[in-house]
């Protein structure tokens, strides 16, 4: 019979073993229950997309699924990111707000994702919301002005109707907006480019906004990325460019802006200024030859006269960046006679 010192040494082993498959059982249940269940639910909304086959009830979501990443020392889900799927097919639930936890949401280059935006994403502390090149429909819904944790908006490259919402301009950490074609209409909110805010990158191109843009975007001290294209803006925009301007690139191409482009400063942090297909008028200044950062300068399809100012990096672009014009001339277009 084994002494009692036998049976702790022959014990020690068996000990170790089943400490051991404890910490393997603790493993494959990394991931917290309820959120495996709201986004083992959001596979079958889906429709079961090829892209979501790892998503398994006997696997662990944090370390075994796809898009899915847990917080460190955690098992709760942090990040959902599901992007270029043609076999997934539905809505955005609205059960996701029971992931609670959820701090980044890519759902990208899915062309059967479709309907509304659900409000329920406003009960989740996002820092992160990315929704581009899908067919989702219906207005910004108004609680992404509310969700103050925020600070990048990609809704680009969808259906979106109606307005902006002016809630946008106050959320304190947006730094990041892009909301590209899509269908939106009215007016740019005028406290979008509030200098209170830390914006420096805001998309809006490609849709159907009108009336002025708003003189805050000439004072705003962060903002840094303007590209406005191809809607139907009006008004005198020489603000955008004065001295003491922190915006170095700026495409206000595509409108019906008016302005008399010679009694305007220059912003000399300017890399890119174009402002194709518009009504702008006027003689180019020489201050022009002054921008030194100036790496696009396109003012085609306007009004302008005069001898296009020698030097600097004006010649730099080609001539059809001046073409179409009232009368302008010089190079890199023929000579003034």
């Amino acid at each position: 019979m084994a002494s009692t010192a036998e049976f702790r040494l022959l014990s020690l082993p068996v000990f170790l073993l089943l400490i051991v498959a404890g910490v393997f059982a603790a493993d494959e249940q990394l991931c917290d229950s309820g959120d495996k269940a709201a986004l083992l639910k959001m596979k079958s909304h889906f429709g079961n997309p090829i892209t979501l086959s790892s998503w398994s009830s006997t696997t662990d979501c944090c370390s075994q699924w796809y898009g899915v990443t847990c917080w460190a020392n955690s098992s709760r889900v942090s990040t959902l990111v599901i992007q270029y799927d043609n076999t997934l097919s539905s809505t955005i639930p609205s059960f996701i707000s029971s992931i609670t936890r959820l701090d980044t949401l890519i759902l990208h280059k899915l062309p059967f994702l479709v309907g509304p935006i659900p409000e329920s994403l406003g009960m989740i502390n996002l820092s992160t919301l990315w929704l581009s090149w899908n067919n989702l429909t219906g207005p910004i819904p108004e609680f992404v002005g509310r969700v103050k944790s925020v600070n990048y908006i990609n809704l680009s490259f969808n259906k979106l109707t109606g307005a902006i919402p002016s809630s946008i301009s106050y959320l304190p950490y947006l730094t990041f907006l892009d909301l590209s074609r899509n269908g939106l209409t009215g007016s740019i909110p005028g406290t979008l480019g509030s200098s209170s805010g830390v914006l420096n990158t805001l998309y809006l191109s490609h849709n159907k906004l009108s009336g002025p843009i708003p003189t805050s975007f000439g004072s705003s001290g962060q903002l840094t990325f303007l590209d406005l294209s191809s809607n139907q803006l009006i008004g005198d925009v020489s603000f955008l460019f004065k001295k003491g301007n922190v915006l170095q690139y700026v495409d206000l191409s595509r409108n019906a802006i008016t302005f008399d482009i010679g009694k305007m400063d220059y912003n000399p942090r300017l890399s890119h200024m174009d402002l194709n297909h518009n009504r702008v008028f006027g003689r180019l200044s020489g201050k022009l030859k002054d921008a030194k950062y100036l790496l696009l300068f396109n003012v085609s399809y306007n009004q302008l006269c005069g001898e296009i100012p020698q030097g600097g990096r004006l010649q730099e672009n080609d001539k059809y960046c001046y073409l179409h014009n009232k009368c302008l001339c010089g190079l890199p277009l023929q000579a003034c006679k």
